[in-house]
């Protein structure tokens, strides 16, 4: 293992006070100085000679307007040579596109990247589209079919045992981990070490660091990684920079934070609002009566009006130049925001981390409005996303709390990173299960729930080891489930007598022993979110969160907006407006977060239980109560995440709302075959076909303006 640590304060210091003058005018900058510190990039004398040498020798192979900094360079040349590197650098030392300059200087058969959320799926599916298009297969499924040459872009929850299958049987040549950090355990008093997204990841990267040929970490501000499981321990360069060829002013703010946010909204230039949470930002908004001089009507506007609520303050803000974006609001949504703050259509976003961990949004300014939830580590990735070098314009950061000075300034901004899968302690029994870790490590009480869940196991001819092959199963969830499988077994029954009377009265009562059942598997798979306590906080009629998820998964996925507007409509004259937008939210969340990724776990459970040497084994009564589950409420799962419908999944992945995917995927289906279906080849069709889907009559104004922005 070898290190190379870059990190130098004082030439970070000589650095700003170049960069301070550049952007000042207030001296004249030797261009040696500039050179010898890697600000090449800032020298005005274009036929400066040792600048126009270096130009040749270091432009970039896949954007000849990019010439690489020296550190880039350095890190390439270890890639080149073969090695596995960690690079923990600034965002604006351009790590990603380090890499992508690697895979366009080699030939490679299959690189995997492994990214932390779907939006920065979809953003490097399109940098990677542009690129090597022609030359690789994009793939973001385990479905998806695989060629000669291949990008699988992944995030957790699509690391799949298929997928791992596929790609056993690959030559994995490159491997890409980016967001490292997102892998370390937590404090106890942090409840990320509660999710189980975490295992998710760490199971990829234990999976594929152990298959893949050559291997490249990214991240920011990383102290030190340790890695004691795997062979990087022994074959990797650690290179540590503060390398950040960018300026950025802070300014603490004495003033009212809500005042000046009022004041600074009213201006043009570019500006991102950081807050805490979506509840915070609709607090701000209720309370500020934020006023621009814009009138802004879109055809995103115009959608949210039909099909959600006329009172929705994102889209009332949006009327008004400003936009909102956070992680409850659908996919679709949240691009179309995007693209209209990248081309200054919408100067101010006020929004949460979901924007800020990763996506290329260039800004001249951030203010932090909420802060007490930040570590020094946080602050400094939220900086770092200010002032991107293709602007060539200083980032000025604006912020109310003075400990964020001292993170700014302190050493307390890198973090020693202890990556799940890299030691051998069990926090969770999914690390057992998923990570290869021994069973000598588990506690007593962890030791009496494997036991348990061993014995409860045995009953369906099972053991822990089978569950090793699984994707994802929860431990306690499994043994609820287990455990109420006898009330479950009780309301199918019901459920059959409902279905299948005579007596009107008794059709009637299906609609409420579905209910039940959704409600016990809730119990099972329980939704973690607070929104539903906050809206019913000091309201006598509560919102039930079982009878919004029985009528969002009734019939089929295609119309769950109108599902959606139909709930809003129904709650919204009991509901302030405050709580109206918590609710809409709340709809997004079940919708699109817990049914889709949480809830819909309960047929993998059922699957992996009741297979096909089980299922052989019952009476003909108990096949017959199975198969009504499936029909009356698994299946509906299925549907509602488009199990069944490889196409209308990618669509929604790019960015396609649910309500035109049906209309689209009839035409992609006429010219594609589904089983040769993959992500790079709807882009293409996309473009190529861009404008004959466009006149589609029935297809909605803001699936064409998306369809616009994504190819």
């Amino acid at each position: 293992m070898k290190v190379i640590d870059k990190r130098e304060k004082n030439i970070e210091v000589i650095r700003n006070k170049n960069l301070e003058a550049y952007y000042l005018n207030t001296i004249e900058l030797n261009p040696d100085i500039l050179m010898n510190l890697g600000l090449n990039m800032y020298i005005k004398n274009k036929k400066y000679f040792k600048q126009e040498i270096y130009n040749v020798f270091n432009a970039s192979l896949i954007n000849e307007n990019i010439i690489l900094h020296p550190q880039q360079v350095e890190v390439l040349n270890i890639l080149l040579s073969g090695e596995n590197i960690l690079l923990s650098a600034p965002t604006s030392f351009g790590k990603t596109f380090v890499a992508l300059e690697y895979i366009g200087r080699t030939d490679f058969k299959n690189i995997v990247f492994v990214i932390p959320t779907l939006a920065l799926m979809n953003e490097l599916s399109v940098k990677i589209r542009k690129s090597f298009g022609k030359r690789y297969n994009i793939i973001t499924n385990s479905f998806e079919f695989v060629e000669t040459r291949n990008i699988f872009i992944l995030v957790p929850e699509r690391i799949d045992i298929q997928l791992l299958n596929e790609i056993r049987n690959l030559e994995i040549d490159l491997l890409i981990f980016d967001e490292i950090y997102k892998l370390k355990r937590i404090d106890q008093n942090n409840n990320r070490n509660k999710d189980k997204r975490l295992v998710a990841l760490n199971k990829g990267y234990f999976d594929m660091v152990q298959k893949a040929k050559q291997i490249i970490l990214l991240g920011p501000f990383i102290k030190d990684i340790q890695f004691s499981r795997t062979e990087l321990n022994k074959n990797i360069v650690k290179y540590f920079s503060d390398y950040a060829p960018v300026f950025i002013r802070t300014r603490y703010i004495e003033v009212s934070k809500d005042e000046f946010v009022q004041k600074e909204v009213l201006k043009n230039n570019n500006k991102l609002i950081y807050f805490d949470s979506p509840n915070s930002i609709y607090e701000f908004c209720s309370k500020s009566r934020l006023t621009t001089n814009i009138v802004l009507e879109n055809s995103l506007t115009s959608w949210c009006d039909k099909y959600l609520s006329t009172d929705w303050l994102p889209s009332l803000m949006l009327k008004q130049g400003i936009g909102i974006h956070h992680g409850n609001i659908p996919g679709f949504m949240r691009r179309y925001i995007e693209y209209l703050y990248n081309n200054s259509k919408v100067n101010n976003l006020l929004c949460t981390s979901t924007l800020l961990e990763g996506i290329n949004t260039p800004t001249d300014e951030l203010i932090i409005y909420d802060s007490d939830k930040l570590t020094a580590f946080q602050t400094n990735n939220l900086i770092g996303r200010v002032g991107r070098l293709d602007t060539f314009k200083a980032g000025k950061i604006y912020f109310f709390d003075k400990k964020l000075e001292k993170y700014i300034i302190g050493e307390e901004k890198y973090e020693t990173i202890e990556i799940v899968a890299e030691t051998e302690k069990i926090d969770e029994l999914e690390e057992l299960l998923y990570l290869q870790k021994s069973m000598s490590e588990l506690t007593i009480e962890q030791q009496k729930k494997i036991k348990e869940l061993n014995e409860k196991l045995s009953f369906f001819n099972k053991n822990i080891n089978d569950l090793k092959s699984t994707d994802g199963f929860l431990v306690d969830s499994l043994i609820k489930l287990i455990d109420n499988l006898n009330k479950l077994e009780q309301l199918v029954k019901q459920l059959r007598k409902a279905t299948t009377s005579e007596d009107p009265n008794e059709k009637k009562k299906a609609t409420t022993i579905r209910k039940n059942i959704i409600q016990l598997f809730m119990d099972i798979i329980p939704d973690k979110s607070s929104m539903v306590n906050q809206i019913n906080k000091g309201s006598t009629n509560k919102i039930n969160k079982a009878v919004c998820i029985n009528a969002l998964l009734v019939l089929n996925p295609s119309d769950i907006y109108a599902k959606i507007n139909r709930q809003i409509n129904n709650n919204k004259k009991r509901l302030s407006k405050r709580n109206l937008n918590m609710f809409v939210d709340y709809l997004f969340h079940l919708a699109f977060g817990y049914i889709k990724y949480e809830l819909s776990k309960i047929v993998k459970y059922f699957n992996f239980l009741f297979d096909e040497n089980y299922i052989g084994s019952l009476s003909e009564d108990q096949k017959d109560l199975i198969n009504i589950l499936n029909k009356e409420i698994l299946r509906r799962f299925e549907i509602f995440n488009c199990e069944d419908n490889k196409i209308i999944k990618i669509l929604l992945d790019i960015g396609i709302p649910y309500t035109d995917c049906k209309k689209i995927e009839k035409i992609i289906k006429k010219e594609i075959k589904e089983e040769n279906i993959s992500t790079g080849k709807i882009y293409d069709f996309i473009e190529m076909n861009k404008e004959r889907i466009k006149k589609e009559t029935t297809i909605d104004e803001v699936t064409k303006d998306l369809l616009d922005m994504i190819v």
